[in-house]
């Protein structure tokens, strides 16, 4: 039996089966409880809630720093295959966008924050384009 660390539990066991980087942040901002930690049932279970709320904030923070390095034709092409429905997919982006203004500040340097802010706002205007591609 392998023993994987709390974050090697969480990248392995929840986010592995999601598609994209977009997929696995808008997972993550679900199990962002109103007082801005994360909350995993099963996790908090096993490793109890300080440990995999730290965890699931690396993983949170790794992804958002992720996003400036996207390739944003990639990014799109991933998203496109991935949802026919861009209508949700907009509205996913803004609500992963509105957790990045509200809980990063802290968490990540200005630069790599805004530049993310930046991918997001193109992906998203993206989405909302296609849903009114789709909706003519």
């Amino acid at each position: 039996m392998t023993i994987l660390s709390v974050y090697d539990d969480f990248m392995v066991r929840s986010l592995s089966h999601l598609k994209n980087e977009f997929e696995k942040l808008y997972f993550l901002i679900g199990l962002r409880g109103q007082d801005g930690n994360f909350h995993h049932w099963g996790m908090e279970k096993i490793h109890g809630r300080q440990k995999t709320h730290i965890a699931m904030e690396q993983a949170y923070i790794e992804l958002v720093a992720s996003l400036p390095k996207s390739d944003i034709d990639k990014c799109w092409n991933d998203l496109e295959h991935a949802t026919k429905d861009f209508s949700e997919l907009h509205k996913q982006i803004c609500e992963i966008s509105t957790d990045l203004e509200k809980h990063s500040s802290a968490l990540l340097p200005a630069p790599v924050k805004d530049h993310a802010s930046l991918v997001l706002f193109l992906i998203e205007r993206l989405a909302q384009y296609r849903t009114f591609d789709q909706a003519a």
